[in-house]
Order: C-alpha cells, then structure tokens, then sequence
C-alpha cells in the first residue's frame, strides 16, 4: 500500500497499517491513523531522506512508527538502524522471508542474529526490535518464572510474525537468538543471575515509587 492511498483515504483502515511505502511527503498524519508499518526500500543502505522525514514526523506527532525491514533487503545496516531509530522514536521490524527457500531462511537467520548481536550490545536502546526484544521479554519472564509457556500477547508480533514461518525454522530462529543471547552474558546462569537481579532492581524500584507516592504518614498521637 501507498502513503497517498491511506492520505487519500485514511478511513480506509481501522488506524493500523502495514508494509506502506512512503512515496510522497506528509508531515501530517492522516487523521485516525494510530500505527503505521513503513518499508524499507535499500538504498547502499540508507533509510533515504523522504523516508526517514516522514517517519520523523509521525513519531512527534505520536503515531506508532514502525520501520519493516522485508528480508529480502541485502544492503542494511541493522546497527545503524537500531540507533537511528532509538534517537528518532520508531520500531525496528525484520520481517520473515517471503521466500520458503532454505536459502532465504538461512540468510534471515544471519540477519537475526546480527540484530541480536547490535541490540544487546548497545547501551540505552529504547525502541522495539523485533524479533529479538519479544524474544528477549520472554527469555526474562522464563527466567524469572520458570514457565516456557509463555504466549506472545503482542498484537504486532501476531499479525507480522506469528505462523509466518513452519514450527520448525521457527524454533531454529529462536534456538539463534537464544545462543547469541546467552553468549553475551556469559551462558545461561550468567543470562538468569542477570535476570534476576534486574527483578530485584525492579521491585526495590516500586516499593520506593508506591512510598514516594503515599507521601509522609500523619503521626497519630494515642488517646490519653
């Protein structure tokens, strides 16, 4: 779908929209629009200036941006974009391979695992990337509960991600982001300590938010 399609028509959806291409400038989003999905379209690996103002501009404007990376694009540089979109204010997306070729796959694979490599290794990353970050959240919630069962609530994951590829490259890709995971905290006991210290720096933090909140208590003085 065309930018100009949903500006000529922004009720054409219920607000959310997927794999669009900017093709024309729009500093203002149409009305209604809530999320949108913009292709990434290679340029020697730039984001292309129309693009990335466009995407600039419904970020401030509190629009849910989301930059979709199909996997047939060679030329991206998946550092480059996970900092460009923690300083502009938008989502990463790789979407699976169109393609059900094993070489497709085995490419995507790579790809994943160097935007798992780039996402945990760079400091104050505050945006989305999926697949990793959703893999990553449930990495944490296995580590802190103990249960494997836990279930994407993600609406975009759902709708961009989930049964797009067959169970078992799907496990493959996750077996990928959890071995380059782990590595980077030195193994899985060192991945769980690290998880559960950041549960104890989680709770510490809210029992002093919940304090902070409740303000000094009223000394009541007892009944003579």
């Amino acid at each position: 779908m065309l930018l100009s399609e949903i500006i000529d028509n922004p009720s054409a959806g219920d607000g959310f929209f997927r794999e669009v291409v900017a093709d024309v400038e729009s500093f203002v989003p149409p009305e209604g629009l809530k999320s949108i999905g913009f292709l990434y379209r290679g340029g020697n690996g730039d984001l292309g200036e129309l693009l990335l103002d466009v995407m600039i501009a419904y970020a401030i404007a509190g629009v849910e941006v989301v930059l979709e990376v199909p996997a047939e694009e060679t030329s991206v540089d998946i550092p480059y974009l996970i900092s460009v979109a923690t300083n502009v204010g938008f989502t990463l997306s790789l979407l699976p391979p169109v393609d059900d070729s094993e070489e497709a796959f085995q490419a995507y694979l790579v790809s994943v695992e160097t935007c798992t490599d780039a996402y945990i290794s760079q400091p104050n990353v505050s945006r989305y990337v999926y697949p990793v970050s959703n893999y990553l959240e449930y990495l944490f919630i296995e580590a802190w509960t103990g249960n494997a069962q836990v279930k994407p609530n993600d609406e975009y994951v759902a709708k961009a991600f989930l049964n797009q590829l067959p169970k078992e490259r799907e496990d493959r890709l996750k077996a990928a982001m959890r071995e380059r995971i782990y590595r980077y905290y030195g193994g899985e006991v060192g991945f769980k300590t690290f998880s559960k210290g950041m549960l104890s720096s989680i709770s510490r933090e809210v029992v002093n938010i919940a304090h902070d909140l409740s303000g000094p208590q009223e000394q009541v003085s007892p009944a003579s």
